[in-house]
């Protein structure tokens, strides 16, 4: 909890069986998770984050076309650039 919001957070050092637990417990439904923090070094292979109603990446390694090309085919139509 940070500032009285509950959050998930995944990064490079986050083992698998807390990955599982975190993804699961964002995607619960009536989850009070307000945010899911994803470092871009915690690798995509199995994230999920189906209930999350904003995607914002940060990363400071951002290549553009790369990233470009994943939200034109992961994403719905809508684009807030």
């Amino acid at each position: 909890m940070y500032r009285g919001y509950q959050y998930c957070r995944i990064d490079g050092n986050t083992g698998g069986e807390d990955r599982d637990a975190s993804i699961e417990a964002f995607n619960k439904p009536g989850s009070e998770k307000f945010v899911f923090l994803l470092s871009t070094r915690a690798g995509g292979l199995g994230i999920n984050l189906a209930t999350a109603d904003v995607v914002v990446l940060y990363d400071s390694d951002w290549y553009t076309s790369f990233y470009v090309k994943i939200i034109l085919c992961y994403l719905p139509s809508k684009i807030i650039r």
